[in-house]
């Protein structure tokens, strides 16, 4: 994208006052513009800002040499850069992309905290910006501007760490002590500390509706904490076990947490104290983070699987489980107004997530030329032209920033109170036969104007209408029902009639309409209001149609797992997909376990199941589960415990036994069962056969006894290189054994023993 592109859509940013709800935000954790993301890349030692609504990078800009190290804080349109490899900081300008301190001076950034490195952190407020060293324990406020330090360092709870310190949106930061159970208070010029807290141990501080709540992970309870004073206004007990990994993260705008441990989400309600709702987020409790929620769904990242599991929490159930990265990456996910950005920190790989589960990747930068496109206003002023004159190694040419942004392109949809730029030298004088136009005030502007005269006061029929559509949905399913309403939005009369077009060329009328669209795609969709003195008006809004989706769901008994289409079950056993979707699924179960069988699957073939998924669907899978299998040289006269595999045990379920007679010393051998023992195993040969064929549903019904099975050479020889037979050992369990070779006084065998039902 050009340079042009990049600083319109700053501008615009700029110009339409667009800003973060709340005060202030962590670099651990960047609560957005509008739509518009600064996600860092640390290996490219850039910020990217990443337009939501298109998913296009919009600006590129170079704040780091390049490392490991680089998170980014922003507040309002501006982006601050922590290099917690330098233990630096710089601001990027929303509106012109500079960088102060500038790159071109050849310092790492400004330090208010001279020996922070990796435990530096940001948090911004519109009123203040704060620099915590978490790794010493120290603070300072910084000048959001020039990012000089204001005053001396001072003391913070010395064991605080990035997940129990915040900012609430009154601009007061709160950090906790582990060590002590303290948590300090920095507000309003003051700092207080409420002594034990917490109980002393591992904690977490989190926001909730804008308040910090408390979480005490010793007690297993969370408090919401009283501005001020840090007293507990509610507390809710938490259902946790002594050495679970848990997650914690809150609602943005309700009292309410979100808890996760052994791969279960627990919704937590202040108002309620208690915790209510429940919800299975798969077979495994690990890798889970901090969630966040918008649009009535909860958005959860999953580590280890490159997962994000989407919840609706209306329904409180899973609705999509879309990958978004490749597994074990340590994944950001930061979410905005309804848009959802996932990024990784360290490369050039990001994107956005819908409401639906819909995927779109982003590229920051060209990994291959990673300064490529990179925004440069720093340029000394001596090398401005000359650079201007000739293209970049990129081969394009760099236009000159001007001072001023440039004034934003016009946005489609309804009117906007976006005030253009004054015009540069002497405009013409208006028209004397037309009465001049009075502009909307702007933001920050009384509205206060002199007393319209009859000459410059529009009739009241001329004067444009404002409306705007309501739907309970912007992101449907195919199929699923819309509810759309125009409404006027100027303080006047409610129109008295309106024609839609729905954008799939079908049109309807009346105020409120319900409209469903069969096809995966974005639609336009527009009215035309009338009301009562003639007037019309008319607005636009996109609808998002994704295709349905069904969840298939494989369960599995016994060791084994199945794999196919996203499921590898036993790590990811579930998988949402558009409906009508053809899986084939592969059971395998190696030298742990034998496949038994599907159940629900349509059309079963040996260990692959196929199964065309058009609703919600469950296949079940079945393996054997094996106590113990193996191979071994058994010497004559020696017993095996086919239990446990061990040779020589007092304990076991078959004799390889010797027999000699003095008469022509012939010797004779046979394998035998608990005959005459207490062990009470039984026994049966099936001679030479496929041992892998042999199942362990058929080894219960076989003909088991307590007759040997003669080995030779005096009597005639059963056990020859291939035979195969089945013993019931004495713990009621089944084992097939391979007779894989003899020698005289030896025999190497092989077996599975299966645990019995």
């Amino acid at each position: 994208m050009t340079r042009l592109v990049a600083w319109t859509l700053a501008a615009l940013l700029a110009v339409t006052g667009l800003a973060l709800a709340g005060s202030g935000n962590s670099a651990e954790k960047p609560r957005l513009l509008s739509g518009a993301a600064w996600l860092p890349s640390a290996r490219a030692g850039q910020l990217a800002l990443l337009d939501g609504s298109t998913a296009e990078v919009a600006a590129q800009v170079k704040v780091s040499s390049g490392g490991r190290g680089l998170e980014v804080v922003q507040q309002g349109a501006h982006a601050y850069a922590v290099d917690t490899e330098e233990g630096a900081l710089r601001r990027v300008d929303g509106a012109t992309f500079a960088v102060t301190p500038a790159l071109a001076s050849g310092t790492p950034g400004a330090r208010p905290i001279p020996d922070a490195r990796e435990g530096l952190r940001a948090f911004a407020s519109p009123d203040h910006l704060y620099a915590v060293d978490v790794e010493h324990g120290v603070f300072t406020e910084a000048d959001a501007h020039t990012l000089a330090r204001r005053g001396a360092l001072q003391p913070l709870a010395a064991d605080a760490d990035a997940q129990s310190t915040v900012l609430d949106d009154t601009g007061t930061l709160w950090a906790l002590d582990a060590r002590t159970g303290d948590v300090d208070i920095i507000g309003a010029g003051r700092h207080t500390t409420r002594r034990h807290a917490s109980t002393p141990g591992p904690g977490r501080l989190v926001l909730a509706g804008g308040s910090p709540v408390l979480v005490d992970l010793t007690r297993r309870t969370a408090s919401l904490l009283r501005p001020g004073s840090g007293e507990a206004a509610s507390t809710v007990p938490l259902e946790l076990r002594e050495g679970d990994e848990v997650t914690v993260s809150g609602s943005p705008g309700s009292p309410r947490v979100y808890v996760i441990s052994r791969g279960v989400l627990t919704i937590c309600e202040f108002r309620s104290t208690s915790c209510g709702s429940s919800v299975q987020l798969g077979d495994s409790g690990q890798g889970f983070g901090q969630a966040v929620e918008t649009g009535g769904r909860l958005f959860v990242p999953n580590y280890r699987t490159g997962k994000v599991w989407i919840v609706d929490l209306a329904g409180t159930r899973v609705v999509a489980q879309p990958r978004v990265i490749t597994p074990t990456t340590r994944f950001q996910l930061l979410t905005r107004d309804g848009v959802v950005f996932f990024n990784d920190p360290v490369s050039e790989r990001a994107g956005v997530v819908r409401l639906d589960g819909e995927v779109v990747k982003v590229a920051k930068y060209d990994p291959a030329r990673p300064d490529k496109g990179v925004v440069r206003p720093d340029v000394p002023q001596d090398d401005k032209q000359n650079r201007n004159n000739k293209d970049d190694r990129d081969g394009e040419a760099k236009p000159e920033p001007s001072a001023t942004p440039l004034p934003p392109d016009p946005l489609p949809g309804p009117s906007q109170d976006v005030v253009p730029p004054p015009p540069t030298g002497n405009p013409p004088p208006p028209p004397t036969t037309t009465a001049p136009t009075r502009l909307p005030p702007t933001n920050g502007d009384d509205g206060a104007s002199d007393p319209p005269t009859p000459s410059d006061s529009p009739s009241p029929s001329s004067t444009p209408r404002a409306i705007t559509i309501a739907a309970t949905t912007t992101a449907p399913t195919a199929g699923e029902g819309v509810g759309l309403e125009v409404r006027a939005t100027d303080g006047g009369t409610a129109p008295r009639a309106a024609a839609w077009d729905f954008g799939d060329t079908l049109t309807g009328s009346g105020l409120s309409v319900t409209h469903a669209w069969n096809e995966s795609r974005t639609v336009q969709v527009s009215v035309t209001a009338t009301f009562d003195d003639g007037r019309t008006a008319t607005t636009s809004i996109p609808i998002a149609v994704s295709a349905r989706t069904v969840t298939l769901t494989v369960s599995n008994t016994g060791a084994g797992t199945v794999t196919g289409q996203g499921i590898d079950c036993g790590v990811d056993c579930q998988e949402t997909l558009p409906a009508g979707t053809t899986v084939t699924l592969t059971a395998a179960g190696g030298t742990a376990a034998d496949f038994r069988g599907w159940l629900g699957c349509a059309q079963p073939n040996g260990v692959v199941c196929t199964v065309t998924v058009d609703q919600n669907t469950t296949i079940s899978s079945s393996f054997a589960d094996v106590v113990s299998s193996g191979q071994a040289v058994v010497e004559g006269s020696y017993t095996v415990d086919l239990d446990n595999g061990r040779v020589g045990a007092g304990s076991w379920d078959i004799w390889w036994y010797q027999a000699s007679f003095t008469q022509g010393l012939e010797e004779s051998a046979q394998m035998t069962p608990g005959r005459g023992s207490s062990t009470g195993s039984t026994i049966v040969n099936l001679g030479v056969t496929d041992f892998q064929s042999i199942g362990p549903e058929q080894l219960p019904g076989l003909a088991y006894s307590t007759e040997a099975i003669p080995g030779g050479p005096d009597v005639p020889n059963q056990l020859v290189d291939g035979d195969v037979f089945a013993v019931r050992t004495k713990t009621g369990n089944y084992s097939k054994v391979l007779v894989v070779g003899r020698g005289r006084w030896d025999i190497t065998i092989r077996w599975i023993t299966y645990k019995s039902g």
